[in-house]
Parts: C-alpha cells; sequence; structure tokens
C-alpha cells in the first residue's frame, strides 16, 4: 500500500504532520477529516533513492555472525 505525509491543524491550531498508509491520497483525506483536522495537505511520501542500491546496504560478515 502506498504511504502519504501530511501536515494538518487540529481544533487548537497547532500544526501536526505524519503518515499514512492507504489506498489512495483520498482515503488519507477522508482519514483526517475523521480526526476534525483541518488545513492539511498531503502527498505520497517519496521512495528512498538507496532502496534497490545493492552496494548501499549493509552486509553481514561471518565475524559479525560469529561475534553474534
Amino acid at each position: 500500500m502506498p504511504e502519504y505525509i501530511y501536515k494538518a491543524k487540529n481544533k487548537i491550531g497547532r500544526t501536526i504532520k505524519g503518515e499514512y498508509e492507504g489506498s489512495d491520497i483520498k482515503s488519507a483525506e477522508a482519514y483526517l477529516k475523521r480526526r476534525n483536522l483541518t488545513d492539511f495537505t498531503v502527498k505520497e511520501k517519496p521512495k528512498d533513492i538507496f532502496a534497490n542500491v545493492g552496494f548501499m546496504q549493509p552486509k553481514i560478515t561471518a565475524k559479525d555472525v560469529i561475534i553474534f
């Protein structure tokens, strides 16, 4: 499921930031309305650019396994 980030205001005017996992932006907006949040912006959470880069991932060595 896609993840969305949002910024909204609560009843006393304090800004709230958070994340929501849902099927589409409309469900995220409905979630915020149910929580009585106003003046909100919702956008899709950006993908991690290093998620699929193999050489950037940590490697488990034999030494790590032995120490564990």
